[in-house]
């Protein structure tokens, strides 16, 4: 099976609305990637992150653990249980709370 001229011609720059380009048909030789990687892998590595998950829960819980490790623990924990976690901050509300004010003296400033 022979090519045709368009198809061996090299790939034009597209221009994209954010100024950017991207070539036509994508970089010459590549074929792209295989995408989402299939169900089983995804599978697999969920199983084995399920396994380990008590290594979180055990450096969580080790009093004699560095704090840094232990709320990094609990932070994983946190965020994987679908909990928002925020610690709070004095200093980081006072500033958003600055930050606010500004704003508003900003619009509504004659």
């Amino acid at each position: 099976m022979t090519k045709t001229a368009a198809e061996t011609a090299d790939p034009k720059l597209r221009r994209q609305p954010h100024g950017g380009a991207l070539l036509d048909k994508g970089v010459p030789g590549n074929r792209g990637g295989s995408g989402r990687p299939p169900s089983a892998i995804r599978q697999r590595c969920l199983t084995a992150f399920d396994a380990r998950i008590s290594v979180a829960e055990s450096i969580a819980d080790d009093h004699k653990a560095a704090p840094r490790d232990r709320l990094a623990a609990l932070d994983l924990l946190a965020r994987l249980g679908g909990l928002e976690w925020r610690s709070y901050d004095p200093r980081a509300d006072a500033q958003a709370e600055r930050f606010n004010l500004a704003d508003h003296e900003r619009r509504f400033t004659l």
